[in-house]
């Protein structure tokens, strides 16, 4: 496998960290576990009609990661994490309309087993929250998903995310 991602290497350690925090108590070794992360289309290659890159609405896919939780509660579990995810960011890159059926999995996936990745890193939140008073110094998510959501958005600085 070759070296992972920042974005594989660091949610895969979450998921392997939300596994822990579950077990034994509502998630034992035999279940299924998932993790769920959203893939921007804008200007991928293999959507018909090409999304541009500087398209404004929502044009998003999701792919699933999936494991036992044995498996990522084992000693290499970390690295059993990365390999999923890596495949799963693999398919997103190659064919980004392969994981367009996302939505049909919200209907069977058992939710105290699913880390849920989300985040809007193109949304200027610093730029246009500015009401008078000067930009924000923070911006942060008020509730989202009763708090089993991961989220990310642009930090203050460019390059920057929190």
């Amino acid at each position: 496998m070759a070296a992972p991602s920042s974005f594989v290497a660091i949610t895969a350690l979450t998921w392997v960290s939300f596994v822990r925090s579950k077990h034994p108590v509502t998630i034992s070794d035999a279940d299924d576990v998932y993790l769920l992360f959203f893939f921007d289309c804008r200007g991928r290659r293999g959507i018909d009609p090409q999304v541009s890159d500087n398209y404004f609405g929502t044009c998003i896919t999701g792919f699933l990661g999936k494991a036992t939780a044995s498996e990522l509660l084992a000693e290499d579990g970390v690295a059993v994490a990365a390999a999923a995810l890596q495949g799963e960011v693999r398919r997103a890159a190659e064919n980004p309309v392969s994981g367009w059926n996302w939505l049909d999995l919200f209907s069977w996936l058992p939710q105290d087993r699913l880390v849920n990745v989300s985040g809007s890193t193109r949304f200027p939140a610093y730029e246009v929250a500015d009401f008078g008073w000067g930009a924000p110094s923070r911006t942060e998510l008020v509730s989202v998903n009763n708090g089993q959501v991961i989220a990310t958005s642009a930090g203050s600085k460019a390059g920057k995310d929190q």
